[in-house]
């Protein structure tokens, strides 16, 4: 899927799902209404994407693991997300500084589980030794069988 046009990347399988998004975003956190556009749906994406991109939950100790990490390591995101979700994220939480690349596939132009974006990731990196590359995330068929079908354990 070509998500460089980011307002319309909606990985919702189904009208329903579609719908529960829809029908969440008209309203506000507190249960204020919120004032879009009769509904306008571009309108209403452009709010959730803004507001998906400024939640940056971490997990206790995140940011020291990766301090630790990053003296010894090259770190890369490669994502599927979409890519202002990901640099607002990695902003807010303060914890960009440690990825020396970010890969997300609207720009890349493949998605995980394909190749070609874990390709891109390394040969960008300059990284020749796949055995030496750990793949870590939270799809079994997106991130671990994307990155065990580029080489990489």
């Amino acid at each position: 899927m070509d998500n460089s046009n980011d307002r319309f990347y909606f990985r919702a399988e189904g009208a329903w799902r579609f719908l529960a998004f829809y029908y969440c975003l008209l309203f506000d956190v507190d249960g204020t209404l919120l004032d879009f556009n009769a509904g306008n749906p571009v309108e209403i994406n452009d709010y959730y994407l803004t507001q998906l991109s400024q939640r940056a939950d971490t997990f206790p100790g995140a940011e020291e693991a990766l301090e630790e990490l990053a003296e010894v390591a090259t770190l890369a995101v490669v994502s599927n997300g979409v890519e202002k979700v990901q640099a607002g994220r990695l902003e807010k939480s303060g914890l960009g500084r440690f990825f020396d690349g970010v890969f997300v596939s609207g720009r890349v132009g493949a998605t995980k589980p394909a190749r070609k974006i874990f390709d891109t990731a390394l040969n960008t990196l300059g990284i020749e030794n796949r055995k030496k590359v750990l793949m870590i995330g939270d799809s079994l068929k997106a991130d671990i069988a994307g990155g065990t079908g580029a080489g990489i354990d």
